[in-house]
């Protein structure tokens, strides 16, 4: 009977023939030369093609920018896919009845002050991710950011007016980050907080929203006016 040959062995077999196989191939000096240069050439090649695809196709999260917080951690900003200039936010003017993509199952954000309701498309907020509108005689800051799937609403007070806010082209937590002309300070879309500058630790003022079909809001409210994004030059 022959003895079983065990993983091990064989590993060790094969490893002891490829040594052999190599100690023959290059005996002579010019054959170990020759080979030297061959693996160091496909070394260079190598890193050749690395430094190539970094330098152009850089990586697709680049490095944040830090922003140092007293007494606080570090604030990491990151450039936006979509940066919005300033002074650049839309406003919602034209009646969505125009708009042949807007249907009964299209999903609305419906925000009520003083007996006035508006729907807003989220189609459209994730197209804008800022717009501002007037409501009961208000005026508000409708946001969205594309990223968390998270629309929300803010009012002016005395202190912040909400439509002197703009996309300030970075992104924090991988959510939409706001700023307002005013002091340069930047916002949080998502729970409305100033993360640093001259109104840090300050919170905006959030209105309350419903997500609802339009077909199912337009029969449930009356007077209910759906919003859309202006057209171009208005």
């Amino acid at each position: 009977m022959h003895e079983p040959v065990w993983p091990g062995r064989r590993v060790a077999s094969s490893r002891r023939v490829w040594t052999r196989l190599l100690a023959r191939g290059f005996r002579s000096p010019r054959q170990r030369f020759m080979a030297l240069v061959v693996a160091a050439g496909l070394a260079a090649a190598g890193a050749l093609c690395i430094w190539h695809v970094v330098r152009h196709h850089p990586p697709p999260f680049p490095k944040p920018k830090l922003i140092e917080r007293q007494g606080r951690e570090s604030v990491r900003l990151y450039p936006s896919l979509r940066p919005r200039s300033a002074g650049a936010t839309p406003s919602f003017d034209v009646p969505a009845h125009l708009d042949s993509d807007v249907s009964d199952d299209t999903l609305v954000a419906l925000v009520t002050n003083r007996g006035e309701t508006k729907a807003y498309p989220l189609r459209w907020l994730d197209a804008l991710e800022i717009a501002r509108d007037t409501i009961g005689g208000q005026h508000f800051l409708i946001t969205y950011c594309g990223m968390t799937y998270s629309p929300a609403v803010y009012t002016s007070t005395e202190a912040l007016d909400c439509w002197k806010f703009y996309d300030s082209g970075y992104l924090n937590e991988a959510n939409l980050v706001l700023r307002d002309s005013t002091t340069g300070s930047l916002w949080r879309q998502l729970t409305g907080e100033c993360i640093t500058g001259a109104s840090a630790g300050h919170v905006l003022a959030e209105q309350e929203y419903t997500l609802a079909h339009l077909g199912a809001a337009t029969a449930a409210i009356r007077n209910l006016t759906a919003r859309q994004k202006s057209r171009p030059g208005e």
